[in-house]
């Protein structure tokens, strides 16, 4: 009867560790199937609105201090930029279908500090952080409002300072698709 336990026992760890194995191998693919979904979809939301400009819209708060600049073409929204005292915070591309946007947010010294793609105003897809010295703050894999694969925090001289797998890449196929 020991015997008979203790080869259960051996068998259950053999199995997690397959298992473990088999998810770490299938992590690395998935990883790169959402790197390639985040540069061919901001490629595109980026060519979609790059058309030639027919309008513009802008508006300004009451004081002054920001304002909101947004090209059209035939009706369609270009992007919009939100400036505070004349300095750009903020930058938003559409896709043709207004579904898919690219956000970025901007430090006051012109240095991104936030980079990501958004479908149905819910993030999707890399989504990137990063410190006004333009080092990486934060990033990881957004599937609506989840967080799935692994997040790393760094410091602002690069130092990892956390790394937490969220699991669920398995889910990267439900990363929606753009209209070319």
């Amino acid at each position: 009867m020991h015997s008979i336990t203790s080869y259960s026992i051996q068998y259950f760890f053999l199995a997690i560790g397959m298992f473990l194995f088999c998810t770490g191998c299938d992590s690395g693919e998935q990883k790169a199937k959402a790197e390639i979904w985040y540069n061919e979809t901001k490629a595109t939301i980026f060519k979609q609105s790059d058309a030639p400009l027919d309008s513009t819209n802008t508006v300004f708060t009451k004081d002054n201090t920001c304002k909101s600049v947004i090209p059209y073409s035939k009706g369609h929204k270009l992007l919009k930029r939100e400036f505070v005292n004349d300095r750009l915070r903020n930058e938003v591309y559409f896709s043709k279908d207004d579904q898919f946007e690219f956000r970025r947010e901007v430090c006051e010294n012109g240095q991104a500090s936030f980079d990501g793609i958004f479908y149905e105003g819910k993030p999707y897809g890399m989504s990137t952080w990063y410190y006004c010295n333009g080092k990486t703050k934060e990033q990881g894999i957004m599937l609506g409002e989840e967080r799935i694969g692994t997040w790393i925090k760094w410091d602002e001289q690069g130092k990892v300072l956390e790394e937490k797998n969220h699991g669920s890449l398995d889910k990267i196929d439900q990363l929606p698709v753009i209209s070319k």
